[in-house]
Order: structure tokens, then sequence, then C-alpha cells
């Protein structure tokens, strides 16, 4: 009878310990990519008059976060800090199609994959959620049209690109029209396994 129940002790533990490594493998494959969006910012941007632009962080200052996704998933939810307007924006998946070294400058993307149209209801950090596959090593994008503007934040070391007009999907790789040197834009997406 000993035998038994500590074969069915060890069977408990082992059970609880697989639980256990389900639930910290399911945190740890929830990954940010960008920036925390918070409500403080020191720069804005916006279009330039086009239509609609699309921007991408492709530097950020060290342990601010990281601008490609480190995991091959799904994108769950996204934010954004809107100093002005309502939209509608769309986050896009970006793939880097020519890599130029050194730098990103050169560099030319294109459009994998975006949300539909999201109109945001107010000014100041947004959340939205999402339903967005994207592999590992892909960058995201913010399209937004004119009169919409975007946070930012100044920061030693990072840059944001922007394509005026927009990147959409199935058009040619481009680079960028404008880049800023020590400035990211305030958004963020979640990436889960």
């Amino acid at each position: 009878m000993r035998r038994r129940t500590k074969r069915g002790a060890i069977a408990a533990l082992v059970a609880a310990a697989a639980l256990f490594g389900a639930v910290v493998s399911t945190a740890s494959a929830e990954r940010r990519i960008g920036p925390k969006v918070h409500a403080t910012s020191n720069a804005i941007f916006n279009c330039l008059g086009a239509a609609k632009c699309t921007f991408a962080s492709v530097k950020l200052p060290q342990t601010t976060g990281a601008v490609r996704s480190r995991i091959t998933g799904t994108i769950t939810r996204w934010r954004v800090n809107v100093d002005l307007g309502s939209g509608p924006m769309r986050l896009q998946v970006l793939r880097r199609t020519t890599n130029n070294k050194p730098g990103v400058d050169n560099d030319e993307f294109e459009v994998v994959r975006q949300t539909a149209k999201q109109t945001v209801p107010s000014i100041g950090p947004q959340g939205i959620d999402a339903n967005l596959k994207i592999r590992k090593g892909q960058f995201i994008g913010l399209q937004f049209p004119n009169g919409t503007r975007i946070a930012a934040f100044n920061g030693a070391g990072a840059r944001f690109l922007e394509w005026v007009p927009t990147l959409t999907p199935k058009d040619p790789s481009e680079h960028s029209d404008f880049q800023a040197a020590h400035n990211y834009i305030l958004f963020n997406a979640t990436v889960t396994r």
C-alpha cells in the first residue's frame, strides 16, 4: 500500500510540475514589440500633408523594447498614444526585403498584412484588440491619415521611418521617404505564441 501511495504522490507531483511548466511557458510566450505606451510624450508626428502615411520604429533606446518580433505568433493587442484626431488607423506587419548595411535608412520594407481600419475613441493611450499573424524578425508599422497626430518620445539612438504616401499590401517594397533620428513613436503590439 505504501508503494502505491508513493507512486500516486509522484504522479501527482509530475502532473503539478507539468501544469506549472505550461503556465510558465504560456506567460513567457508573450512578447511586446515597441516601447511602452504611456501618457506622457515630448514630440508629435503627422503625415506631412499626405492623405495617409506609415510609421515604423526601427531602433529604440536600450531597454526600451524590441523593434522586431522575437517570436512567430499572433498579435493579439496593440496600443498607440494619439495626440490629435481619431484615425482611422491600422497596425501593419512589415517585412524588410532589402538590408543595405550599415543602418536602416536605405533598407526597403513591404506590408505583409494589416488590421482592419480602427477609429480610436479619444486622444491619449488607446488599446485595440487584434488577430494578426507575425513571423519572427518582422516589424510593425502604424498607418494613419492626415489630420491625426501620434505622440512620440526623444531618445538617444532611436530612429523611426515614415513612408509618404503610405505602404499598402501587395505594393512593391520601398525605402522610407523620411527618417527621424533620436525619436520613437509611442505604439506597440503584443505577440502571443
